[in-house]
């Protein structure tokens, strides 16, 4: 199951990174003058604070488990961004926060073309660290805009302490205003397998300075995993709608926590499984069964 399960993921990454590079050709070569606005705008900042709470889902060589429990989660989230040139910009973010009692952390970069009349189109690097467990992401991210509506995209390669596999974002978002966006998408994570993500921001005021929203997301996936937040953003720069700001200012964060809160069990769980579900138990490392090694390699106890 879990070999057809790549397998769909794969050529769900493949068709999406086809797609995607076409567009990105077509634009590029496409005639006409180019946008009258930067990439960037000027450079703005962000930074929010949320939480909620998130449970993982395991899969043991193609056995799936949940936990059944669902931990606190709560982050700070930051990002700047810079434009580089006129039609190119940079995105730094962060995030910090605590699962299950244990602090995480995650850090990106985004290096993007941007025409905000049209599309977006650039490279993705990030890091996210949880108990002991590291998870490095590379990979392209594309955004096309079409009136009040944003399609977007991110594909690449994770690796690290999880399986080293290919991942996937896939998102359609339709803002009903100006200030409020509606979302829902596709993610495909190795660790967890393929999740409907669904999202809502609402700015509610906008200063000279600042912009001021609240937002909910929740994912729902293989497994069992689950996760739901509720948070507060704000948006430093000049004034503008909520939709201006995402296609003027800063690329959306992509700090999930899937992989690495699903990489891991703990000693309990693990021991249910080694005695109940699996034939042969298998070796017991520090923080569990990492997945990131082969089920029918691992050695008995």
């Amino acid at each position: 199951m879990a070999s057809r399960r790549h397998h769909f993921g794969n050529t769900v990454f493949s068709a999406t990174l086809a797609a995607l590079v076409g567009v990105t050709v077509a634009i590029a070569f496409a005639p006409g003058e180019a946008s009258a606005d930067p990439a960037v705008s000027k450079v703005n900042w962000k930074l929010d604070v949320s939480g909620g709470g998130a449970e993982p889902g395991y899969d043991f060589g193609g056995i799936p488990f949940s936990s059944g429990d669902i931990e606190t989660v709560f982050k700070v989230r930051g990002a700047v961004s810079i434009p580089i040139a006129y039609s190119y910009g940079l995105q730094l973010d962060g995030a910090v926060g605590s699962y299950d009692g244990s602090v995480f952390g995650h850090g990106a970069a985004h290096l993007f073309w941007r025409d905000p009349d049209v599309a977006l189109f650039g490279g993705y690097a990030s890091w996210t660290h949880w108990n002991g467990i590291d998870a490095y992401r590379v990979g392209i991210e594309g955004e096309y805009y079409a009136g009040n509506v944003t399609l977007s995209g991110l594909i690449g390669s994770e690796f690290g302490d999880v399986d080293n596999e290919l991942f996937s974002y896939a998102e359609l978002s339709f803002y009903a205003m100006d200030d409020l966006k509606l979302s829902i998408g596709h993610h495909y994570a190795p660790e967890v397998g393929h999740m409907l993500t669904t999202g809502a921001e609402y700015q509610f005021r906008s200063t000279p300075s600042a912009g001021y929203a609240v937002y909910a997301e929740a994912d729902f996936g293989e497994n069992g995993y689950q996760s739901i937040f509720g948070g507060f953003k704000m948006y430093f720069g000049d004034s503008k709608s909520l939709i201006r700001r995402h296609r003027e200012d800063d690329p959306d964060f992509r700090d999930d926590l899937g992989s690495v809160i699903s990489c891991v069990d703990n000693s309990d769980l693990g021991q249910e499984l080694s005695t109940q579900d699996i034939e042969t138990p298998i070796k017991r490392e520090p923080y569990g069964y990492p997945c990131s090694d082969d089920f029918e390699n691992r050695e008995p106890l």
